[in-house]
């Protein structure tokens, strides 16, 4: 069995050369419709961003929104995405853990965004993070969510599952060692239900290897 490794920890290791899965020529099509995507739903929108890693989607949301506060637990996350958006000026940057935000927000957003984050969500903190929005955000507002849909043959297989239904896949850190990063696959029927209680489905989409589910705060 592999070594077991915290989120944050292998985010920090991995954050200068995380930008190369957004280089992987199958999936070019995906990131073009989603950047598209989130141009036009976050047009004039004040937007928190969740777990923004290097800024990659911030940049993207930023052409269109009034303002975005990008929120990561990991600090070199966040100095990455600095210097990678250093011209866009409506950007602001918050090193913080969603499950303890260490700053009162204000319900100032009116929406939110997450990107490849919500499949490593334990399974038991997914109640807690959607009654965090609620908190942070406006009253209905727009929130959108894309991860990794699982394809054979391409996406990171699973290779445990802990007593709670968590599943673990292996990932190569850049020193070259393995370790199990917590990665839980959804389908649609899974998230509907998941969010059927604290938000209502507004329109999931599936692409050839990402899911888009916009919703809107209940």
């Amino acid at each position: 069995m592999e070594n077991f490794i915290e989120l944050s920890n292998y985010y920090s290791i991995q954050s200068s050369v995380y930008d190369k899965v957004y280089q992987k020529p199958e999936r070019q099509n995906d990131l073009k419709y989603i950047s598209i995507y989130l141009c036009d739903h976050f047009y004039n929108k004040e937007v928190l961003e969740i777990a923004s890693g290097t800024g990659y989607w911030t940049k993207k949301i930023a052409q269109k929104a009034n303002k975005v506060m990008s929120l990561d637990i990991c600090p070199e996350m966040i100095s990455i995405a600095k210097k990678n958006n250093d011209n866009c000026k409506n950007i602001e940057y918050l090193t913080t853990d969603i499950f303890n935000i260490n700053v009162q927000i204000n319900n100032f957003f009116n929406a939110a965004f997450s990107g490849f984050w919500w499949s490593h969500i334990p399974h038991s903190k997914i109640a807690h993070f959607i009654d965090t929005l609620h908190l942070l955000l406006q009253p209905m507002s727009q929130v959108i969510f894309i991860d990794n849909i699982y394809v054979p043959g391409i996406s990171h297989k699973v290779e445990f599952t802990d007593k709670d239904d968590n599943t673990y896949v292996l990932r190569y850190l850049k020193n070259g060692k393995k370790c199990l990063v917590l990665k839980n696959y959804h389908h649609k029927d899974d998230l509907i239900n998941i969010l059927s209680d604290r938000a209502k489905c507004v329109e999931y989409t599936a692409l050839e290897y990402t899911w888009i589910l916009r919703v809107s705060l209940v």
